[in-house]
């Protein structure tokens, strides 16, 4: 994984300060394409390559990145035999939604795994109120709506079912006076010495492969 030009091996051999964080290429193309040096034009200058067009004019490119730290680093699993394990990327669904504002409007989502569904766009509502706010201090992020249990996606003609692993419910806000007619009763709270150890055993001893994995059974 090693980034050459030339054949040659690019090393960062600098001490710096400022490569604490790391380095990173940008967008990598091949100079020489005058297929690319057409779409990385500057629509300014014809003459001079703006190197931020590649985001809207390339598919596909590449970047690398390097540095001390974790993120920096090139990570990867391998079998037993040696050999790397690839990873399949998320899986985009499609969604199409009833409700809250919408009409029949078509989601693009994507499934990174057991429990991970992204894309639901959202809002903030207000910490106190609970009703819809502009985002800043003293709101919160929330989903502009929840995928109902049993829901049906798509991808590449393969339909698949939607349900919740975790669901919130929120408060509704009234009038104080709607209260009014309410009393405390005052309990006792239970005091530490009541407390007793469950004692669930003995840790077991785990000397094979795990069964199963994010629901999965391997």
């Amino acid at each position: 994984m090693l980034l050459q030009n030339g054949g040659q091996d690019v090393v960062l051999t600098s001490s710096n300060s400022n490569m604490q964080w790391g380095v990173t290429s940008g967008p990598l193309f091949d100079a020489g394409d005058a297929t690319v040096q057409s779409a990385l034009e500057c629509d300014f200058d014809a003459t001079s390559t703006c190197g931020w067009e590649t985001w809207s004019n390339f598919s596909v490119f590449y970047t690398w990145e390097t540095g001390p730290n974790d993120w920096n680093k090139f990570t990867a699993l391998k079998d037993g035999s040696n050999n790397y394990l690839t990873f399949d990327p998320p899986i985009q669904v499609k969604y199409t939604h009833t409700g809250d504002g919408y009409s029949n409007a078509t989601f693009y989502l994507e499934y990174g795994g057991f429990g991970d569904l992204w894309g639901i766009p959202g809002k903030c509502v207000d910490f106190d109120t609970g009703a819809d706010s502009e985002c800043g201090p003293n709101t919160r992020w929330i989903p502009e709506f929840s995928i109902a249990d049993g829901s049906e996606v798509t991808a590449g003609g393969t339909s698949y079912l939607v349900k919740a692993m975790e669901k919130e419910q929120r408060m509704q806000s009234v009038e104080l006076s709607n209260c009014s007619s309410m009393t405390l009763t005052t309990y006792s709270l239970p005091d530490i010495s009541l407390w007793e150890d469950p004692d669930i055993g003995t840790e077991p001893t785990v000397d094979a492969a795990p069964a199963v994995i994010g629901g999965v059974l391997q």
